[in-house]
């Protein structure tokens, strides 16, 4: 079962499956840290491999088993973040399941935590363009995008209304000549 608060990770026993090459962990690794969780990350990469990665979490409380995933490491997590690399067919990963530990991916924590409206934007082409057009106005708004930021976004999301989908419960007020100026 997911914690109900970052709050409830706070001495928890997280094992994050992946640090990668390319950073796809280090974010949820500094974000579990300072929820307070003990990190165990675990790569099948050497130390070597993953050099950039690590230095990035240079005095971070946080234990390393590099070059193997371990059976004990999953049994004793409270909780599996894999990365998205690490495929589902992963004995790890039943063994997981076997051990009624809870598997997720970091949008998962992402979507659970995250106080504010999210909208995620689809399509096949333009999902940058769409993100990435200024307001005509340059209208402030209490909408940002990614998880809240202190400062208030500086694009109008009526502007990005046709690109849009809605993803948890919050409904973008529009105006038409908002988005026709911009289309």
């Amino acid at each position: 079962m997911l914690p109900s608060s970052p709050a409830a990770l706070r001495g928890k026993h997280i094992l994050v499956m992946g640090l990668g090459t390319k950073g796809g962990g280090l974010e949820v690794v500094k974000w579990l840290v300072r929820q307070g969780a003990r990190v165990v990350v675990t790569d099948q990469k050497s130390g070597t491999e993953l050099a950039p990665s690590l230095a990035e979490l240079r005095g971070l409380p946080v234990e390393y088993v590099l070059g193997e995933h371990r059976a004990d490491d999953v049994r004793a997590a409270e909780l599996i973040v894999r990365n998205p690399a690490m495929p589902r067919e992963s004995p790890f990963l039943h063994i997981a399941a076997e051990s009624n530990v809870p598997i997720v991916m970091d949008t998962t924590l992402f979507f659970q935590f995250c106080p504010a409206p999210i909208a995620g934007v689809t399509g096949t082409r333009g999902k940058s363009t769409a993100v990435a057009v200024p307001s005509p106005r340059k209208t402030r708004t209490r909408f940002s995008f990614g998880c809240p930021s202190p400062q208030p976004a500086t694009r109008s999301s009526a502007t990005l209304a046709p690109a849009i989908a809605i993803v948890k419960g919050w409904v973008p007020q529009q105006r038409e000549e908002s988005v026709a100026s911009t289309v």
